[in-house]
C-alpha cells in the first residue's frame, strides 16, 4: 500500500470548534501540527485528533515570542472518518499547519 504524503490543514483557527480534516477510508498518521499566535494578545487553543485532546486551551503567548509558537512532532494513527477539530480563544489570531501521510 502506497502511502501519499498529506498537508491535512492550513488554515487560521475560528472561535467555534471546527473540522479541520476529517481521515479517509485508507487511514492515515498525523506527523505534525504547528500553531502560531500572530497577534499582540495572548490566546488559547484546543486541537482534538481522533477523539483525544492535544492541546487543551493552551495558552500561546504573544506573536514574536519564543512561546508564540507551538510545534508536535507525532505518529498518531487515525482510523477511517477519524476527525481533527480545532479552536481558538480570538478569531483570526492563530494560524495552523497539519501534516501527515494518507493511506
Amino acid at each position: 500500500m502506497a502511502l501519499t504524503k498529506k498537508k491535512m490543514y492550513a488554515g487560521t483557527l475560528s472561535t467555534g470548534s471546527a473540522t479541520l480534516y476529517t481521515t479517509v477510508a485508507a487511514g492515515a498518521v498525523v506527523k505534525e501540527v504547528v500553531v502560531t499566535n500572530k497577534t499582540a494578545v495572548a490566546v488559547t487553543v484546543t486541537i482534538v485528533i481522533g477523539g483525544v485532546s492535544v492541546l487543551t486551551t493552551y495558552v500561546l503567548d504573544v506573536a514574536g515570542t519564543k512561546d508564540a509558537t507551538v510545534i508536535l512532532a507525532l505518529s498518531t494513527v487515525l482510523n477511517s472518518g477519524d476527525l481533527i477539530t480545532g479552536l481558538a480563544s480570538t478569531g483570526a489570531s492563530v494560524d495552523c499547519i497539519i501534516s501527515g501521510v494518507e493511506g
